[in-house]
């Protein structure tokens, strides 16, 4: 029965962990607190009106008055200009959306066109390619908002929205920053992984790493698709958190055997004549003895997290 309560009042920290993510983490705290009280001054008096003990029903019942979480947390904020109180949290979820999307679209064209056509661009050609693209995302997501603004277009976003629908499973809000470096991060590796593009002729890997093409492909590409997930929905959930810590762990282990083994780069040319092997063997190892040490606070902080004594501000996920 405990275990039963437990899972129906978990609806009201999963609302206010959506609400959350809409909010500057600044305000956060104490908007949410403020949030979780008032939900909870509404159960109590309407437990001192029935005499009975609250339903998943009634708790779905109170929360759906509060609103479509984006209209809560805008409730909170002050009024914009362009855009307006209603359509800015959509907007900005448009924004993290299409970007991510964007950022997946161009690795993911990058990673089939290498694949199909042994196909290669610079570095910087690729950075351009980006950078153009999401200037572009940003303009027109950024266009069309306003025109619905200043359209005066009623949005049916919230009417749609379902009580029912959250995710009882929420661990706790993202670091958006911090996710949004793994997946730019995954994706660069994966590109220059592939051959899509390269950073000259005199340093190349070693054929140490040969054996692990396929293992680094599936894990990083995984963690790849998982991490442009996670920012699509905006907070952690239970087995996107396992799979991470799965993945991360993986990862740990593959970078302890390489850098156990023998050298990881072939220095030849110029580098090769300066004996510069040793030294540029030596940067390339540090760099991945600090993947791993910061891959291991990752998985410690997901393990944490996971467990449910994550505090984010907002709360601490039972």
């Amino acid at each position: 029965m405990e275990k039963e309560t437990e899972e129906k009042y978990q609806l009201i920290d999963s609302f206010v962990y959506l609400v959350g993510q809409y909010l500057p983490e600044s305000q956060r705290a104490e908007i949410s607190a403020d949030l979780r009280q008032s939900i909870y001054e509404e159960i109590e008096s309407m437990v001192e009106q029935t005499g009975e003990p609250v339903s998943e029903a009634d708790l779905l019942a109170v929360i759906g008055r509060f609103g479509h979480p984006l209209k809560v947390a805008n409730s909170y904020l002050p009024q914009r200009y362009l855009i307006g109180p209603d359509m800015f949290p959509i907007y900005t979820r448009l924004l993290r959306t299409f970007v991510t999307l964007a950022v997946v679209g161009l690795v993911g064209f990058g990673l089939l066109m290498s694949f199909v056509g042994d196909w290669q661009m610079g570095a910087w050609q690729l950075l351009g390619t980006g950078l153009e693209i999401l200037m572009w995302l940003v303009f027109s997501i950024t266009a069309v908002c306003i025109a619905i603004e200043f359209g005066g277009e009623k949005l049916k976003w919230y009417e749609r929205w379902n009580p029912a629908d959250i995710a009882r499973n929420a661990v706790g809000p993202i670091d958006r920053s911090d996710v949004f470096t793994n997946l730019l991060s995954e994706g660069f590796f994966l590109l220059w992984w592939n051959d899509v593009f390269d950073f000259g002729e005199f340093i190349t890997l070693s054929p140490v790493w040969q054996p692990y093409d396929l293992a680094l492909n599936l894990i990083f590409g995984l963690s790849f698709v998982l991490h442009a997930y996670i920012l699509v929905i905006g907070h952690w959930r239970r087995f996107a958190m396992i799979a991470e810590v799965v993945l991360f762990s993986a990862t740990v282990g593959l970078g302890l055997v390489l850098i156990t083994g023998d050298p990881l780069v072939v220095v030849s040319g110029e580098l090769a004549e300066a004996g510069a092997a040793g030294f540029i063997d030596k940067i390339i190892r540090s760099i991945v003895i600090a993947i791993v040490l910061f891959t291991l606070w990752d998985i410690y902080k997901g393990l944490k997290m996971w467990r449910g004594g994550y505090d984010a501000g907002i709360g601490v996920a039972k």
